[in-house]
């Protein structure tokens, strides 16, 4: 998403780097699961997978405080190729690729918090 310095709506322009990083999805990513357990994904193509934590919401305001919008911190950001399996394991503090040769990452997750996986292609586009 292209967004324009000044525009009434945007609630990205004025926040801190470390706001930005922790909770901007851009609006290309779709949604691809949900769930308060393992979360698995397999990549239709080439893209970025976001895993945001549904119960850690921030509710971010434009400078003027007219326009509001709820986001959610990101926990987990993953390049995948095409055909590539993910996984997401919050009970188990885990996240990796299935099939992998190398033993999957340790995570910071609560196990009972709810979570989303959105999947981003435009980054790749040609």
């Amino acid at each position: 998403m292209l967004a324009l310095a000044g525009c009434k709506n945007d609630v990205w322009a004025h926040q801190r780097s470390d706001i930005i990083n922790q909770y901007r999805v851009p609006k290309s990513a779709k949604p691809v699961a949900e769930g308060v357990g393992v979360i698995e994904f397999t990549a239709p193509d080439r893209g970025l997978l976001y895993i945001i934590d549904l119960d850690q919401p921030r509710t971010l305001s434009n400078p003027d405080n007219s326009y509001h919008l709820t986001v959610y911190k990101i926990v987990l950001q993953a390049l995948l190729l095409e055909g590539q399996q993910y996984y997401f394991d919050p009970r188990a503090g885990v996240a990796g690729w299935r099939d992998a040769d190398r033993a999957p990452s340790p995570i910071k997750a609560s196990p009972d918090h709810r979570y989303r996986a959105l999947f981003d292609t435009k980054e790749f586009s040609d």
